[in-house]
């Protein structure tokens, strides 16, 4: 079983997101191609991150959630974060949640690059772009596998280490 919580796709982690981290390692690891060293993305340092993955598919889940309704096509679901605004996508065959959009709120949604106008002006093809994509699923497939090996290796020390 994938963790649910809201997670980054890598176009959000190498776009949207490249320049804002609370700390300079992501960043680091974003300019050298060292994805996987970011691994888990749902705890990754920024705060609509942090908001999205507190928010959807976590077990203290906010109670608050919103369509985006500048986005008809799809359900995006709206995070907040100070100035920062997010789109959730919860892919049905998994459940996991995805946080596909990023941007920052601006002048009362008023200007061209608010995030909701931005998102609004979108085409189907660009909102398509925004989706998780198979990179993304691989990406969760091998953080998956690198928690479920680390929870069998710590089993196995409590076993041999329990009286």
């Amino acid at each position: 079983m994938h963790d649910r919580r809201a997670r980054p796709t890598l176009r959000l982690v190498q776009g949207e997101l490249a320049g804002a981290w609370h700390d300079p390692w992501p960043g680091r690891c974003i300019a050298e191609g060292r994805l996987e060293e970011l691994h888990p993305f749902a705890a990754l340092p920024h705060p609509l991150v942090t908001k999205a993955a507190r928010s959807f598919g976590g077990p203290d889940g906010d109670s608050y959630h919103e369509k985006i309704k500048t986005v008809d096509r799809i359900v995006l679901w709206e995070v907040r974060a100070g100035q920062w605004r997010g789109a959730v996508y919860q892919d049905e065959a998994s459940g996991v949640y995805w946080l596909c959009a990023a941007g920052l709120a601006k002048g009362d949604h008023m200007y061209r690059d608010d995030f909701y106008e931005v998102l609004g002006r979108m085409d189907n093809d660009e909102i398509d772009a925004l989706l998780p994509t198979e990179e993304d699923i691989l990406s969760l497939k091998r953080e998956t596998a690198s928690a479920r090996l680390t929870q069998w290796e710590l089993d196995i020390q409590q076993k041999a280490t329990s009286p």
